[in-house]
């Protein structure tokens, strides 16, 4: 797909964007919430530092009750409308993500059930600036409305990264962007992702049984020990932004930084890189193993292993 020219390549770019975008969403929301909310609108209270007892919200949906609602909102949103517009391989990809945006957007817009006034007004966790609630005739319907929306949302995305694991046939490798079709036709990323994937798969399962388990089984001081549901729920939006972290190369992109700023830190040189279009071309190393004249390291930082046999 990049092989069209400067506005083809441009597409690509912003194609993989988009999955960096997600994944970074997902990654990085539950601990702006959290600590965007201690460090600005709190009294500052170390203990509330740690998500223990029953001072914090039970969720990440109970910051909606906070000073960083909008954050919250806004990185729903976002969320969604990067979903809802992304398109995959094929129908199955598309309607997965439509529905995962839909959801996204669900939970925005139709928040959790609101704490009581009592814990806004002793909550020595709370905001400086008390939050004043507005009550809703149908605030239960709405309730529901968004755990079904949540519940929605890691199912899709459970799904997508199941569905990241699996073979492409040779129709759709070929409709691929460079990025992807570099790894579907390289055994050792391809098994590396789908160890990743698989591995977001098992928590996100792992963190939506354990809400529902929590919910229903908890009871009494163990239900007001930790804000369990903020646990499984975190774990959940982790998993979520790893999965796009990986289908947008993110995880690659830290590596070679990390291998660039080592390298400088320590003076160690490194074996030359080339990018997966220039196999066939004369080696960079030369006869006797010694790195000849490059333009350095590949833009798509893959190593002498990495390259198809």
């Amino acid at each position: 797909m990049s092989r069209g020219g400067p506005e083809s390549n441009q597409l690509v770019r912003n194609y993989m964007t988009l999955r960096k975008a997600i994944g970074w969403i997902g990654v990085l929301l539950p601990f702006v919430i959290f600590l965007g909310n201690w460090i600005i609108f709190s009294h500052h209270v170390a203990g509330c530092l740690v998500p223990t007892g029953d001072k914090l919200p039970d969720s990440l949906s109970g910051y909606y009750y906070s000073h960083m609602r909008d954050v919250f909102v806004g990185g729903m949103w976002a969320a969604g409308v990067f979903l809802f517009f992304y398109t995959g391989h094929d129908t199955f990809a598309r309607v997965a993500t439509n529905f995962a945006g839909l959801a996204a957007l669900g939970i925005a817009l139709f928040p959790t059930n609101p704490p009581t006034s009592e814990y806004l007004q002793t909550n020595t966790c709370g905001p400086v600036t008390p939050v004043v609630l507005q009550p809703s005739p149908h605030g239960s319907a709405v309730g529901i409305v968004h755990v079904a929306c949540l519940c929605g949302l890691m199912l899709m995305i459970a799904l997508m990264a199941w569905r990241f694991t699996r073979q492409y046939t040779d129709d759709q490798i070929a409709v691929m962007t460079d990025d992807d079709r570099e790894i579907e036709q390289n055994p050792r990323l391809k098994r590396r992702n789908n160890r990743i994937y698989w591995g977001c798969v098992v928590a996100l399962v792992a963190a939506g049984a354990f809400a529902i388990i929590q919910e229903w089984v908890f009871t009494g001081p163990i239900k007001t020990d930790a804000p369990w549901l903020l646990y499984a729920e975190t774990v959940a939006f982790l998993a979520f932004g790893t999965a796009w972290f990986v289908k947008g190369r993110a995880l690659l992109g830290i590596g070679n930084a990390y291998r660039t700023t080592r390298s400088a830190l320590t003076g160690a040189r490194h074996p030359m890189v080339h990018e997966l279009s220039r196999v066939g071309q004369p080696s960079a190393l030369g006869a006797n193993g010694e790195a000849g004249d490059t333009d350095g390291p590949s833009a798509k930082g893959w190593d002498e292993g990495d390259r198809p046999r």
